[in-house]
């Protein structure tokens, strides 16, 4: 019995051990990861259509995109505790590795006086080294809305935290794989 709890115990506490989960890994080069001196973070891409039945203006559906990539680069700026830097649009690096995060699917989740769903993202994460290209990292998640408040009424708020959520699932990526192993 003593044998039994204790290999419980060893489990349950081995299981928080090991890197984040969140992106599925189809590629990566962890020494290359561990080693970049610093990031620097594209803005993020909306790789799809906007459907039709959505009814959200064009204006409106700018506004949400820049609002969800602005709270994505504050917390990765902000929050990871290695040096990212803001890539403006269109601008490159020449040094350090490049964070790419490219969503493929938004559905927009839903607010009503009684019910609340998550907005969520389908999304590609990739992390190339800034000189050569090489792939550091090569992944995919889906990012959802974890808060519920005034603001995640609206898609807008919903999009928002949906990718803060993203931009924390890469922080807590870049945070495991620093320094060396």
């Amino acid at each position: 019995m003593g044998k039994v709890m204790l290999s419980l115990v060893m489990l349950f506490l081995l299981a928080g051990c090991g890197p984040p989960r969140f992106f599925t890994v189809e590629e990566m080069d962890e020494q290359a990861l561990r080693g970049a001196a610093a990031f620097h973070s594209k803005p993020v891409e909306w790789d799809f259509q906007r459907p039709d039945n959505w009814e959200i203006s064009d204006q409106d559906w700018k506004e949400m995109y820049e609002v969800s990539n602005s709270a994505y680069q504050r917390v990765l700026v902000t929050e990871v505790n290695r040096k990212v830097y803001e890539l403006a649009p269109g601008a490159s690096a020449s040094s350090g590795a490049v964070i790419d995060l490219r969503v493929n699917r938004i559905a927009r989740g839903h607010y009503s006086f009684f019910t609340w769903g998550p907005a969520t993202l389908d999304a590609k994460l990739t992390i190339t080294d800034a000189s050569s290209g090489k792939v550091l990292f090569r992944g995919s998640g889906v990012g959802r809305t974890q808060i519920q408040n005034a603001e995640t009424a609206g898609d807008g708020g919903r999009l928002k935290y949906a990718h803060t959520h993203l931009a924390d699932e890469i922080e807590a990526l870049l945070e495991y794989y620093s320094g060396k192993k």
